[in-house]
């Protein structure tokens, strides 16, 4: 297990017996675990760690996504843990569901009675990255070219945070990949009342291409949700396994841009009861600078959008 400080100009000890003692004392809920000065996040081999008092706020967030449940449609609510420090967000936490979520909170302030859990308002400051960019229907436009060295280490730094990324053993025929693999707990009221194991992942490719044609995207696209559905194992215990595909590309062929938005890929199994896995598309455009979604991928257009601008999703 490696230690990682969230706040590294806290005073966060970096003591590693220390650390190990907390954690292993600590509650888990998820990926989250509470001890009695620090706060820890499982992500792989990696452990995040910041301690209690250099926490500016720590809250909870719930997104309501849509998303096709079985065969219907519906609202999907998702919760997450945000941690602050220094006016900025840290880091942000799925959790397995809001029972889970209002544990985590209540544990939270019986901790630390000192600490504030209530989600601010948008500031200033996030008002104006947002006017960086702007969202037209499956587009994000920046109005500049962009770099794709830039742009392309702002993707790598902030999907290290929470997945397991890597540039070197790679896929074939990617420049990089990410991988997130989570296997969480869901609760009733109680840490001892378990209802279920809960397995999530998510498979993320990115590749450079020069110059982005038809067949070319469909090359890349049926490659990528293979190999990320290759890595799915169904069963009770298994939400979802989902996959995406990030291209940056100096020019794009129109054909190819009417493509990226059609472009759908889903799968159950076991008609849903052993989990579901679903396709997101992000082209990149870095000439134009804009950036192309499918609709599945629509989700993730303002955490793109801040990637790209350099703030941390």
């Amino acid at each position: 297990m490696i230690f990682k400080c969230l706040y590294q100009n806290g005073n966060s000890n970096t003591d590693q017996n220390v650390l190990k003692d907390s954690l292993k004392s600590g509650h888990t809920i998820g990926n989250v675990t509470l001890s009695e000065n620090y706060l820890f996040v499982k992500k792989g081999l990696k452990c995040f760690y910041i301690a209690y008092q250099d926490s500016q706020r720590i809250f909870r967030r719930v997104r309501t996504l849509h998303a096709n449940i079985c065969c219907g449609d519906g609202d999907l609510e998702v919760e997450y843990l945000v941690i602050m420090a220094n006016d900025r967000e840290l880091m942000e936490i799925s959790l397995p569901g809001k029972k889970a979520a209002q544990i985590l909170m209540n544990e939270l302030r019986e901790l630390v009675p000192t600490l504030d859990t209530k989600a601010p308002k948008d500031s200033p400051k996030q008002e104006k990255e947002k006017d960086k960019y702007r969202i037209s229907g499956q587009e994000l436009h920046f109005d500049h070219p962009l770099a794709y060295d830039e742009v392309f280490d702002n993707f790598m730094d902030s999907y290290s945070v929470y997945y397991n990324v890597d540039r070197e053993d790679v896929t074939e025929g990617f420049d990089a990949q990410a991988v997130f693999d989570s296997k969480s707990e869901q609760y009733f009221l109680i840490k001892s009342a378990k209802v279920a194991d809960i397995h999530t992942a998510e498979y993320v490719y990115f590749k450079k291409i020069d110059k982005l044609t038809t067949d070319v995207l469909k090359e890349v696209d049926e490659k990528a949700w293979n190999e990320g559905i290759s890595h799915v194992k169904p069963g009770p215990d298994h939400k979802n396994t989902d996959v995406v595909l990030v291209i940056f590309s100096e020019s794009i062929d129109d054909d190819a841009l009417e493509c990226i938005k059609k472009i759908k890929h889903s799968k159950n199994y076991n008609h849903a009861l052993y989990g579901y896995s679903n396709y997101r598309l992000i082209v990149i455009g870095l000439d134009s600078g804009i950036a192309y979604f499918n609709k599945q991928a629509r989700i993730l257009m303002e955490s793109v959008g801040n990637i790209i601008i350099g703030k941390r999703r």
